[in-house]
């Protein structure tokens, strides 16, 4: 806390992101606070944003399992702390399960390489978020600070777990489409 205070001092927290593993759920996801630290009409949106966009570049990142609340026994967490005491609106943390991933309508287990992967998506993601940041900050002085959602999810795009789970759902349409052929040409071969 104390080096994060003396950071602080000569600039901005953009993300404070501690990681933690979980047994009782599938993907990797965060736990993030519902508001930004200091408030404001927009802060919905700020504090969603780096989530949609690890979402968008990592399939075993489940935006839909993200939380953003503050529960009074979570008061005392890294995360609430370095949110609501450091005034660092994009304060998470990032769990992984133990277990697996969901990969369409299957769990896959992780592997060493799927966490490093993780890992990676989440720099990438802190990347663009950098630069989706300055066009939302822009937005919201155009519109007095309104942001709609569906302009969020215009610059964040799907989540990179529904593009697979839709391209798995056509693959599996694919194969039953080709049975069904085979199975009509058998039945002509009868005649």
């Amino acid at each position: 806390k104390m080096a994060i205070q003396k950071f602080q001092l000569e600039r901005d927290v953009l993300v404070y992101c501690d990681i933690h593993g979980h047994s009782k759920k599938t993907n990797s996801f965060f736990y993030g606070c519902n508001t930004a630290a200091k408030g404001g009409f927009s802060t919905w949106t700020k504090v969603r944003l780096l989530p949609r966009v690890f979402a968008k570049n990592n399939h075993m990142f489940s935006y839909r399992d993200c939380r953003f609340c503050v529960q009074a026994e979570k008061l005392g967490t890294a995360r609430v702390v370095m949110w609501k005491e450091m005034n660092i609106t994009n304060s998470f943390t990032l769990e992984n399960s133990f277990y697996g991933y969901t990969f369409g309508d299957e769990t896959r287990e992780y592997t060493m390489d799927d966490f490093r992967k993780v890992g990676e998506s989440l720099m990438t993601s802190l990347l663009e978020y950098t630069y989706l940041l300055k066009v939302i900050n822009k937005e919201t002085r155009l519109t007095n600070g309104w942001l709609k959602p569906s302009k969020l999810m215009e610059l964040t795009g799907v989540p990179a777990a529904d593009l697979l789970a839709s391209e798995l759902g056509r693959e599996k349409e694919e194969e039953k489409r080709k049975e069904r052929i085979e199975k009509w040409l058998e039945s002509l071969k009868k005649y």
